[in-house]
């Protein structure tokens, strides 16, 4: 898959990305539906560790995710790998010449990776300054582009994603007695998790007592 991805540039060697982690951000808490603000963020990082072996399932994910934003999510960050091992070893170069920059970016552009086209000239085009007008042309193409964000305006903050959990973590466990939470401390699941939270919160028991069990 790796030579058909990258043609002539499949035998070099991996420098510079780092070998992806196998997971499988459509399977979190066992349920693909379970938290879509950590399965894009999964993606994501998939995408920056730029391994190529993961460009298939993300692919997968953009058309098979139940959630909007892990398939815009997963489009760019295949797109983001696509798109540096096609650049691979020009980067730096990149970097350093909004001319360059201009270059890959349409480059980019002609293979369909618009998404990080986009990116490139931002990032590493400065695009908007004004000193560039081709570039900053094509940067305003492509962003008209680029694909909605698959959360509402509340869902993208990060507060959002955690308010039920702080109220939990603010509620307590109201029917847990001291010695029952140190009896329930050593089970494992969520028994064993609001039993060493309520004795954190309230530092009883010992201190062995209040961390994880070892298994």
């Amino acid at each position: 898959m790796r030579r058909q991805l990258l043609g002539p540039r499949a035998d070099l060697p991996l420098a510079g990305a780092a070998a992806a982690p196998r997971v499988d951000p459509g399977a979190a808490g066992g349920d693909p539906r379970s938290h879509p603000f950590a399965r894009a963020q999964a993606v994501r990082s998939l995408g920056w560790c730029a391994d190529p072996t993961g460009v298939e399932h993300l692919r997968r994910l953009t058309s098979e995710d139940p959630h909007p934003e892990v398939r815009r999510s997963a489009a760019k960050a295949a797109e983001r790998i696509v798109g540096y091992w096609t650049f691979y070893g020009e980067w730096d170069a990149i970097a350093r010449s909004a001319a360059r920059a201009f270059a890959a970016a349409e480059a980019l552009a002609d293979l369909g990776l618009r998404t990080f086209a986009f990116e490139v000239t931002v990032r590493f085009g400065d695009a908007g300054g004004g000193e560039h007008p081709a570039l900053d042309a094509l940067s305003d193409a492509l962003e008209a582009d680029l694909p909605p964000s698959g959360f509402d305006e509340m869902e993208r903050r990060y507060p959002y994603w955690f308010a039920e959990a702080q109220a939990l973590e603010a509620a307590g466990e109201p029917a847990m007695t001291a010695e029952a939470a140190v009896e329930a401390a050593s089970a494992a699941g969520a028994r064993g998790f609001e039993g060493r939270r309520f004795l954190r919160k309230h530092a009883r028991g010992p201190a062995e007592r209040r961390r994880a069990p070892l298994r």
